[in-house]
Parts: C-alpha cells; structure tokens; sequence
C-alpha cells in the first residue's frame, strides 16, 4: 500500500474514527466476560463513499449504516485490527496512546492464562476509555475483579 494512502487512513482514523475494546458480561467464555477490540471509522450517510474508499484499501471489515443516519466501518476481528495497527502505527498522531494500548492488549490477548492475565487485558481496556475521554460510571476492571472474587477466582 502506498505511504500517502497509509497517512491519509491513519489521519481519518485521527479525525473520525475510533479505537475502544467493548467488555461484555458472557458466559460461554472462560472467565465469564468478553473482550472485544474494534476500530471503527465514522462519516454521515451521504458521504459513506469515503468508508467504502477505505474498506477497499483496507480488504477488512464491514460497513453498517445506524439509525441516526451515520455510517460506521468496522473492524472488529484480531486479524484486521493488526493489519490497521502495521499500516498506521508511524503516522496516527492523535490516537497515537489508544493504538499502542490496543497493540499491547491484542499481544497480551494470546497469553491469557489466568484470572489475573484476564484482569490486565480489562486494565488496558479501561486505560483505552480513559484516553478516549469515556464517561464509564465504573471501571470494567472493577467490574471483573468483583465478579472473579464473588466466584473466587482471584
């Protein structure tokens, strides 16, 4: 992929796109919580030819329009998520801390082998909201730690 393509993604991804890790109460996973990744690029549903610019570029992801008329691009799986990581990395300015957050909760993700590795992937997440300015009510990793004492897992 050409270097100004690369810059021209990582400057969408800087002005409307997103970096966040949704973790999500489930209990058909090993620690009764799910971690899931994403980046997601933003744009009105009368400009979603730019998602569609990007999607191509990019071979990854999809593309859904919500009910308030703006479009989201998606990519949500480990795979995609390191592509973007690679071709980015060098040129993300803004949403430079989110993205190498994301980059270590993705490496640490594969090591997970305890309650407590499971419990530094949630800190991450939890990191990736703080530098997203999130307005969580409670730390997710709060939130784990409780339910894995409450099952003594901890």
């Amino acid at each position: 992929m050409q270097e100004t393509i690369k810059s021209y993604i990582a400057g969408f991804l800087d002005a409307d796109g997103s970096i966040y890790v949704r973790v999500k109460k489930n209990n058909s996973h090993k620690y009764g919580f799910q971690i899931m990744p994403a980046i997601v690029f933003f744009q009105r549903d009368t400009n979603v030819k730019v998602l569609h610019y990007l999607q191509d570029n990019l071979s990854i992801g999809y593309i859904r329009t919500r009910n308030d008329k703006m479009c989201e691009y998606v990519i949500g799986n480990i795979e995609g998520i390191q592509k973007v990581i690679n071709l980015v990395e060098d040129y993300v300015v803004l949403k430079k801390p989110q993205l190498l957050l994301l980059k270590e909760l993705i490496h640490k993700k594969l090591l997970v082998k305890t309650p407590e590795d499971f419990l530094e992937l949630v800190k991450i997440a939890d990191n990736i909201s703080i530098k997203n300015y999130s307005t969580i009510k409670k730390a997710k990793s709060e939130v784990v730690a409780e339910h894995f004492l409450k099952f003594k897992l901890l």
